[in-house]
């Protein structure tokens, strides 16, 4: 990004002598300010700054629609990486970048993110090393980044091989098994407005799917984001707004609105760090500017968001969004009247309240933390809407229906034949109702208490939202349909009592709590909805239907795929990563050995051990892998040669290893 140069005049009055131009001492306190005071959220500093840089060379060499690539630490690779494919780093330059801080090659430029000179030193705030890796014009070259026996930064090369892969940069940082979550986290957060979402490994990102309510000419209006919260983005980078830095006429409409607003490069100016906007009056006054436009921008939005409904039904839920979403925005609304093929439809409920007075109509919802249903005559444009088409029985069971959801939800309407009728001349139109026969009879109870189910249910308990004292999700007993059972289920001890200690000796200890039992389900690829607890007499009912005993699933799967996975993961800490194994692959040399050859025998026997392993990271977590039977791989050969060139894969050149394995096979 440029940066604004000022030239500044000076007049001088006097004979002025003796005047000295002041500097700075690089010095370990300098450095320290610079690389590690500067972020006051050292991780997503990291995250934000590197990914940047990388996005910043896709955009230098036209591959702005390329996604970068991030690998996330986990327990095998505890490493965070970004790798971008763009034009890479000279031998010379990265001393010019990586060894000179406020030294940036954007500053001519404002397609690109960066201009201060100090995102590429961002890695220094966590940790005390890290790696470079440039390929640059068929030459690739490993750095480390590093703090010298001075304790002030410094960068050397490491190796140098020759390569056929495109140009692109790698920087890879060392991570605490603590801190693996936290840069996940922070990964989603850094690139949560990136146009194109970088390409993840190591782990997966739930990417925040972020609803536009409302969006116009350089801003948008999103529903996920709460009371007084914005951003500016400029380039990758979003920077919260301060709502006490507006103008007094904007703040109420920011407050309620969840603005995202796109400024241009160099449009506003931000602290060194880029954690916040910096507020001069320049870049006060431009938000200012870009207020007052939204102000009037976002009040024609709301009445031409109503005009363009294709349905009077769809036009009365866009204005209750907006009464809802924008109550206290009376600043902007309350000159705006909502039309819809020439009717006034700014009060939606009370339309079809006068279009159904004595009619029979009911909005049941449950009542927060509690299955006990409320209800009320109002209309709700959310949740399912049903209308009655039996004798009798149909508004129970939609009671049955609500009952069944959590207190959090819309809850449904329930509409009588006369109020169906009704809403449907008016102009609703009939695939907004869903007919009450479709919803199963309610079960009723005995005289004596018991449940009554019909022949299709079964009494099951499902892990619910509700908290027990020691923080655990209780089982809530529930009806379900028996085609529509959990995949797995485990059998109660007795009617009151919800424990269990499952065992195995593969596992590093047993589950016997409901936080394990997530913990489990997750690294086997399920959830808490599949898995339900039964009494005696209904397992056979579960069996009948499909369901498998989460024992016995658990002990087939521990038998069957994790005794090789155990002996993967043991050989892998007996060789390290595989990078190096994988950069052989590539390199040219490698297929002038022949066929046979033993290490490529051993590194492709590696390099499968690997892939099996990645297919299970999660569960690695939770076995117990000490004390297995390990078959090694190994590097069958008799050549001591051999044997000591690969001993020093990690520490010599793979150009030079590789050129003594080919010379070896030639005598």
């Amino acid at each position: 990004m440029k940066l604004l140069d000022t030239n500044n005049t000076i007049e001088r009055i006097g004979n002025i002598t003796g005047d000295s131009q002041f500097k700075i001492k690089a010095s370990k306190k300098a450095f320290s300010i610079l690389s590690s005071q500067l972020y006051s959220n050292k991780i997503l500093a990291v995250c934000r700054e590197i990914s940047c840089n990388a996005v910043d060379s896709h955009i230098a060499c036209g591959k702005s629609d390329i996604p970068i690539h991030i690998h996330l630490p986990n327990k095998l690779e505890p490493f965070f990486a970004v790798q971008d494919f763009g034009t890479g780093i000279s031998h010379e330059n990265i001393y010019n970048i990586y060894a000179t801080y406020f030294e940036s090659t954007k500053t001519e430029t404002n397609e690109q993110t960066g201009c201060l000179g100090l995102g590429s030193k961002s890695p220094f705030s966590y940790s005390d090393s890290f790696l470079v890796t440039s390929i640059f014009e068929g030459v690739k070259r490993i750095y480390n980044a590093y703090f010298n026996e001075q304790d002030t930064p410094a960068i050397a090369l490491m190796s140098t091989e020759n390569t056929t892969e495109i140009n692109g940069v790698t920087v890879q940082i060392p991570v605490e098994e603590k801190d693996f979550l936290t840069f996940a986290m922070e990964v989603k957060k850094a690139c949560r407005f990136f146009k194109v979402k970088p390409e993840i490994s190591g782990g997966s990102i739930d990417w925040i799917t972020d609803t536009i309510t409302f969006s116009g000419e350089g801003w948008e209006s999103y529903e996920s984001l709460d009371h007084g919260k914005g951003f500016v983005v400029m380039g990758n980078v979003a920077y919260p707004i301060e709502t006490y830095q507006l103008g007094y006429t904007h703040r109420e409409l920011f407050d309620h609105a969840g603005l995202v607003i796109y400024a241009d490069m160099g449009n506003v100016d931000f602290v060194p760090s880029r954690e916040a906007l910096s507020y001069d009056e320049s870049t006060k006054q431009w938000l200012d500017n870009k207020m007052a436009f939204i102000a009037i921008d976002f009040a024609n939005k709301l009445a031409n968001s109503i005009a363009d409904k294709g349905n009077i039904l769809d036009a009365m839920k866009a204005v209750n969004l907006i009464h809802t979403k924008f109550t206290f925005l009376k600043s902007l609304s309350k000159n705006v009247t909502f039309m819809w093929n020439g009717i006034d439809i700014s009060s939606p409920s009370r339309l079809l309240n006068n279009e159904t007075i004595g009619m029979s109509l009911a909005h049941y919802y449950r009542s927060y933390g509690r299955r006990k249903l409320k209800s009320s005559s109002s209309f709700s444009f959310k949740g399912k809407w049903f209308n009655d088409d039996l004798n009798r029985g149909g508004e129970g069971r939609v009671k049955t229906f609500v009952k069944g959801l959590n207190s959090s939800d819309d809850g449904a309407m329930y509409f009588g034949k006369q109020a169906y009728n009704a809403l449907i001349a008016y102009g609703i139109p009939t695939d907004a109702f869903t007919a009450t026969s479709t919803l199963p009879q309610p079960y009723r109870a005995s005289s004596g208490g018991k449940t009554v189910l019909l022949p299709n249910e079964v009494r099951i308990s499902m892990i619910g939202d509700t908290r027990s004292r020691y923080c655990n999700d209780k089982w809530e007993l529930q009806t379900y349909d028996i085609d529509d059972l959990p995949k797995f289920y485990m059998v109660k001890n007795s009617t009151y009592d919800y424990s269990y200690n499952i065992k195995n000796d593969l596992l590093k200890e047993s589950i016997n709590n409901n936080h394990s039992l997530k913990g489990i389900l997750e690294a086997l690829g399920y959830g808490k909805s599949d898995i339900c607890m039964v009494s005696a007499k209904n397992e056979q009912v579960m069996i009948d239907n499909g369901s498998i005993k989460f024992e016995d699933y658990l002990v087939d799967y521990l038998l069957n795929k994790v005794t090789f996975i155990t002996s993967d993961i043991l050989n892998i800490r007996q060789y390290g990563s595989g990078y190096v194994y994988r950069t052989m692959k590539i390199n040219p040399l490698w297929n002038t050995l022949s066929t046979d050859h033993p290490v490529k025998a051993f590194i492709e026997e590696y390099i499968q051990c690997s892939e099996r392993v990645s297919k299970h990271p999660k569960i690695v977590e939770y076995m117990k892998i000490d004390d297995v039977n390990l078959n090694p791989i190994e590097l069958v050969t008799d050549c001591p040669i051999i044997k000591l060139t690969m001993d020093r894969v990690s520490h010599w050149n793979i150009e030079d290893i590789l050129t003594i394995l080919v010379e070896l096979e030639k005598k």
